[in-house]
């Protein structure tokens, strides 16, 4: 395959038709069957990228998802929203149970050792969902800042 050819339509595949770019390179004095190798080979990357964002898997978290309707925006913002909830839930039922007999030994160490780990796993995600799926992002930084005004309209109205 012919770099040059390559190079010179994924440059400009964007701005002209595929066609067009071809013509250009016909009259540069390319020859055809270079050409055609190079347009097959997009062709058959171009199938394998839009078979692998376009089908709707909404568990498939490991290719870039391409939204095509807003519904699957909003499942995407209410899943990060409430699986950042109950997976704080279940980390703190498992890591209390498994920290509670070191809780009455070292205090409150415990507790700070519970939430590093927690925030641990919510950095984790959020570099592992910044590229593919942003919405969830949105939904798990909404969650803590309700949850974080929620504890301080309860911490202040206590003082008030």
């Amino acid at each position: 395959m012919n770099e040059i050819i390559y190079k010179y339509f994924s440059e400009n595949k964007d701005n002209y038709p595929l066609p067009v770019l071809a013509e250009q390179l016909t009259k540069s004095g390319y020859a055809q069957t270079e050409i055609q190798e190079v347009l097959d080979y997009l062709k058959r990357e171009s199938s394998v990228l839009t078979r692998s964002t376009s089908s709707y898997d909404f568990w498939n978290f490991k290719t870039k998802l391409i939204y095509q309707k807003s519904s699957q925006k909003w499942k995407d913002f209410l899943f990060g929203f409430f699986s950042s909830r109950i997976f704080f839930w279940v980390l703190a039922f498992v890591l209390n149970m498994s920290l509670g007999r070191y809780y009455f030994e070292y205090g409150i160490s415990a507790s700070v050792i519970f939430y590093q780990v927690v925030n641990l796993i919510v950095v984790a995600a959020f570099i592992y969902f910044f590229r593919k799926r942003k919405l969830i992002i949105w939904g798990i930084a909404v969650n803590f800042i309700l949850g974080f005004l929620g504890n301080f309209l309860g911490m202040f109205s206590l003082y008030f």
